[in-house]
């Protein structure tokens, strides 16, 4: 009785001519071969984090709508740095600003007051999409199916990822001042600057994960590119110059 390495090979060499094709649909591949199929897990976490960052002098407001414009400049100015420093799948979700110094911003009134550096405590919620594609036909064929990351590891780079979202103090400020701008904040919030960033705290009872997602998907096998024949240009020999005889 022969062995086969793969199911495909056993549904050719075995059942080629089965007219119901039952063996390659087991296997995930059309009848003609031109299709493959996958299986994708998809798995959904949110991360709630908490950080704070350290600006120079700033004003804390009174007034209502001044408070407003400035905490939704430094919501704005978290948001776009740490997202634009993410990787695949990993999406900034919400930034709630949780204190501006040591006052809360829940409170109806802030005592206005000059502060040498002010400490903005913030939370910020992040969803991770991971996907795992598998050729359906190598499930059973091979020990090395790639797996989803764990948690922990997922948990360590997104805090790398935000740590090295601040690395660089004149692009925070920068954004921070177009920030300050694009929402009509007091022109004092224009004129701070960056001056650090805390240690990134992920309390493990703040991450949500869903249930796996499988779905299947089918795509053509990939056509191996073929290479044009290269065509060197002609070369016409050269003879050797004759003598005439006759001039000897």
């Amino acid at each position: 009785r022969p062995n086969y390495k793969t199911q495909i090979a056993c549904c050719k060499g075995a059942y080629g001519g089965q007219t119901s094709g039952v063996c390659l649909a087991k296997s995930q591949l059309t009848l003609d071969s031109k299709e493959v199929r996958f299986k994708v897990t998809t798995t959904t976490t949110t991360v709630l984090i908490k950080s704070s960052i350290t600006l120079s002098a700033i004003q804390v407001p009174t007034d209502t709508a001044e408070k407003e414009a400035v905490v939704n400049t430094l919501k704005d100015t978290i948001k776009k740095m740490i997202g634009a420093n993410l990787g695949s799948g990993q999406t900034v979700q919400d930034i709630t600003i949780i204190s501006i110094g040591d006052v809360d911003i829940n409170f109806r009134r802030f005592v206005r007051r000059l502060m040498t550096k002010t400490e903005i405590l913030y939370s910020c919620l992040i969803e991770v999409i991971t996907e795992q594609r598998v050729n359906t036909a190598e499930i059973e064929d091979s020990t090395t199916v790639p797996s989803i990351p764990t948690v922990a590891d997922m948990l360590a780079d997104i805090s790398t990822k935000i740590t090295e979202a601040f690395i660089d103090p004149a692009l925070v400020t920068s954004t921070l001042v177009q920030a300050a701008t694009d929402n009509g904040a007091p022109e004092e919030i224009r004129s701070v600057s960056f001056e650090g960033a805390a240690p990134v705290v992920i309390d493990p009872t703040e991450v949500e994960q869903s249930d796996p997602e499988i779905t299947f998907e089918t795509a053509p096998v990939p056509t191996p590119p073929t290479e044009e024949p290269t065509f060197l240009p002609r070369q016409t020999p050269t003879l050797p110059p004759t003598t005439d005889p006759t001039k000897s």
